[in-house]
């Protein structure tokens, strides 16, 4: 019978009071709240660094493409239905909905844009026949073309 009054004392021993649990709550939280923000932007950063790279290689390829054809693809699947393809599959873009990056002609085909929508989700771009890129739907669109690149997301 000695036994439970032990094991009960020793229960209040090693409690815990809603004190400390608040306390240690209040510094967990304050923890988070200071690490998250630098989480979240290295995640962002990290996503444009990687739509960079890969908006880079669809660039090498398209300009093979011209190389061989003398024309620019009239679309990025263009790149993966050749013999041999310029590229066996088109990366995805970690910023859009539908997963794609964008690709646009100028109205004389004579330049492109290629693009991610950026961290807004919303951005696009276009180019005109003298090669000037405009940015619609957003200013947070990464993009790169024949005569020009954004390096401000």
């Amino acid at each position: 019978m000695n036994r439970p009054a032990k094991t009960k004392k020793l229960a209040e021993i090693f409690g815990i009071t809603l004190i400390e649990m608040l306390i240690t709550t209040a510094i967990l939280g304050f923890l988070a709240a200071i690490a998250i923000p630098g989480i979240i932007r290295a995640s962002r950063q990290g996503n444009i660094s990687v739509a960079k790279q890969e908006l880079k290689s669809i660039q090498s390829a398209i300009e093979l493409f011209h190389l061989d054809t003398s024309l620019y693809p009239t679309a990025l699947s263009d790149l993966t239905s050749g013999t041999p393809p310029y590229m066996y599959a088109l990366p995805k873009d970690h910023f859009a909905q539908s997963n794609d990056y964008g690709y646009s002609l100028s109205p004389a085909s004579k330049h492109y844009v290629i693009y991610s929508v950026g961290d807004s989700g919303i951005g696009s771009a276009s180019v005109d026949d003298s090669g000037n890129v405009t940015e619609t739907d957003g200013d947070e669109c990464i993009y790169m073309s024949d005569s020009s690149t954004d390096t401000i997301p």
